[in-house]
């Protein structure tokens, strides 16, 4: 008995490692498929044109596969310099040599009502975005994907997080965005019921009661997850805060900073809101404070910032957002004070969707990383303790009045 605790122990042991030395390259979703390079150059002949045209075989364009996503597959694509250049009627001299090129895979959690397009919400998110420069230009919609402009980049990471310009602009991106009236449904709470939808699957394809007692994880005997998810659910939904437009996955890896020209030193495009949708305001600021003073994949490193980088953020947000609707900053709602225990309260929201996502996975995520349910359990049994942690700074610092 004691040999196969400790061969459990060695298999968590080796997967939060495996989960602390991931790296971007690793991320990638499905095999490439085998026709991909005409399927790209098709798609620039038909969306973009011009020099684009003179292309006659998958010779003339380079594609290189992007890593870094694990719902969609990306690609770079760019036109070879011997391709002959023409002048493009739509695009004239800002026709695009080079471009990236999205397809859909299947979402990993649902924004959309069951009668709905899993993709109409990302069309039309992706258009305004565009269009108002908050997002990258878009060439093309076609069935399975998009067309859009590629930019040399750098995800915004810990080095990021220390420069005030950059800083400055992600919260007033984050104002930005949360000031689009954007026409999806406003009836809805996506986070907590994905969320319950997760962790009710993790129930029903798993014997949580039969693993927490084989493996002993301390967490789940405290409390339950499915009585703690119902527990933070109640306790939200009584919380005053304001509903707006929200990406919904405001983290690092979607935030990136452009470096296509050295001179200019603070432009950001925001990419995938395809979990975008209306919600609580203070959910886009947790997810991004949540990654703070953290690397990639430091999930199990996290310690709640400090009240002065919560207070600078939310003063950066609400500048911005006073430029957007003027008298913003006057209403009760929007004080400092209020914004800063919002994004304490969501922080806690957003690790119970980690730990949900957790919970529900029955194969790997990741195709390095072999999946075990004893060994997902036990990670997950670690990040919820993380959860009971920051929950308790937050009880103690009068933050919530939670049990």
């Amino acid at each position: 008995m004691e040999e196969k605790k400790t061969e459990t122990t060695n298999a968590k042991d080796m997967f939060e490692d495996a989960m602390q030395n991931l790296k971007m390259e690793d991320l990638i979703r499905g095999k490439t498929p085998t026709d991909i390079e005409e399927r790209c150059r098709t798609l620039c002949i038909a969306y973009i044109g011009g020099s684009w045209s003179n292309t006659t075989n998958v010779k003339d364009i380079t594609v290189k596969r992007i890593s870094g996503g694990l719902t969609n597959q990306l690609y770079h694509v760019r036109l070879n310099e011997n391709i002959p250049r023409v002048h493009n009627p739509i695009y004239g001299d800002d026709e695009p040599v080079e471009v990236a090129i999205k397809l859909y895979q299947e979402k990993h959690m649902k924004n959309y009502a069951e009668d709905e397009s899993e993709r109409l919400n990302d069309i039309i998110v992706l258009t305004i975005i565009s269009q108002v420069g908050i997002g990258p230009k878009v060439y093309g919609i076609f069935n399975d994907g998009v067309v859009l402009a590629y930019h040399k980049h750098e995800q915004f990471r810990v080095k990021h997080q220390q420069n005030p310009i950059l800083l400055k602009r992600v919260a007033e991106m984050m104002a930005q965005v949360h000031h689009l009236n954007v026409p999806l449904r406003k009836d809805n709470d996506w986070v907590f019921g994905v969320m319950r939808s997760m962790i009710q699957k993790g129930y029903e394809t798993k014997d949580v009661t039969k693993l927490v007692e084989e493996l002993n994880l301390e967490q789940f005997k405290r409390r339950d997850l499915k009585d703690e998810f119902e527990n933070l659910a109640k306790y939200v939904s009584e919380y005053p805060t304001p509903k707006v437009f929200c990406h919904g996955d405001f983290r690092g890896s979607n935030i990136l900073v452009l470096t296509d020209d050295p001179s200019k030193t603070d432009q950001i495009v925001l990419c995938d809101l395809e979990y975008s949708s209306y919600g609580a305001r203070g959910y886009d600021m947790a997810v991004f404070l949540s990654e703070w003073g953290l690397e990639l994949f430091d999930f199990a490193k996290f310690q709640l910032p400090d009240d002065d980088v919560f207070i600078n953020f939310a003063s950066l947000y609400v500048d911005e957002a006073e430029r957007q609707s003027p008298g913003y900053r006057t209403k009760p709602e929007n004080q400092i004070s209020v914004i800063v225990r919002e994004i304490k309260l969501f922080i806690l929201v957003n690790f119970m969707f980690f730990l949900s996502f957790m919970i529900k996975q029955e194969e790997p995520l990741i195709a390095h990383m072999p999946y075990d349910v004893k060994t997902q359990m036990m990670y997950t049994n670690k990040m919820y303790s993380i959860y009971n942690t920051v929950k308790q700074q937050l009880i103690d610092g009068g933050v919530i009045k939670m049990d």
